[in-house]
């Protein structure tokens, strides 16, 4: 996405929507690497000698964190592609105001996306827990909470 937006926004400073798309783009992308140099820091951080309560408490934080920043960045990648069409340049050939349906389809995709996720992890839901430990977490973060489950179990502390 970084390189995309540069690449299609440098030769192109004369064409004002092909710009600000190629900038989206960037940032977007600058935002990405950002949250996933976050998550792996935070992981490496996490000190593993401590009292088992405050490992998972920083699980917990990271965590929340990480499903925070997944709902902004990773449902947004359903508006991704109007900013990448326009900073390739092809919206000369698309339909003439392509541009309002291409918005209400990433627009829908993004409220789908958020329903489903808020239906996952609404309180009551018997699984709600596994999606959120396991599914949405990362592997990352779900093996550090799996690893510390079985310390549990065994009573080790």
């Amino acid at each position: 996405m970084i390189a995309l937006g540069a690449f299609y926004r440098a030769p192109n400073t004369h064409i004002p929507s092909r710009v600000v798309n190629g900038a989206i783009l960037h940032i977007y992308g600058i935002l990405v690497i950002a949250q996933s140099i976050l998550v792996c820091t935070r992981i490496q951080k996490t000190d593993y000698t401590r009292p088992l309560r405050e490992i998972r408490a920083c699980l917990d934080s990271l965590r929340s964190g990480y499903l925070r920043a997944g709902v902004l960045i990773g449902f947004i990648w359903w508006l991704m592609w109007i900013p990448a069409v326009v900073a390739l340049g092809y919206d000369e050939i698309l339909i003439s105001n392509s541009l309002v349906p291409s918005l209400i389809v990433g627009i829908l995709g993004f409220i789908v996306s958020l329903s489903l996720y808020g239906l996952a992890l609404r309180p009551g839901n018997p699984s709600a827990e596994a999606w959120e430990k396991k599914k949405f977490s990362g592997k990352s973060i779900a093996s550090a909470y799996l690893a510390l489950d079985e310390i549990e179990k065994t009573r080790i502390s």
